[in-house]
């Protein structure tokens, strides 16, 4: 169902520098924010996570968390609705 892949993204300090490589990425279709961390939307597959992960190590970004963010049930719904509404 899960067209993107959504990743959790937490940063020990500032997360600017880490957001702003995400950003850069041109398989990342969102980045939503929080204080130290982000949810980040992937159009990819493993091997595209895997080049993220290694420019946020690279770069020294402070980067504490990186993982996989399940979809909730709500998510889900919502996902199969709007494919059955367009």
């Amino acid at each position: 169902i899960q067209r993107n892949r959504t990743l959790e993204v937490r940063f020990a300090g500032d997360p600017n520098g880490g957001v702003s490589l995400i950003r850069s990425d041109p398989k990342v279709r969102q980045v939503i924010e929080d204080t130290r961390s982000c949810t980040v939307e992937l159009e990819g597959n493993d091997v595209d996570v895997q080049r993220l992960l290694r420019q946020l190590v690279a770069a020294e970004c402070g980067l504490i968390s990186f993982a996989d963010k399940e979809p909730t049930l709500e998510d889900v719904f919502m996902m199969v609705t709007k494919g059955l509404v367009t």
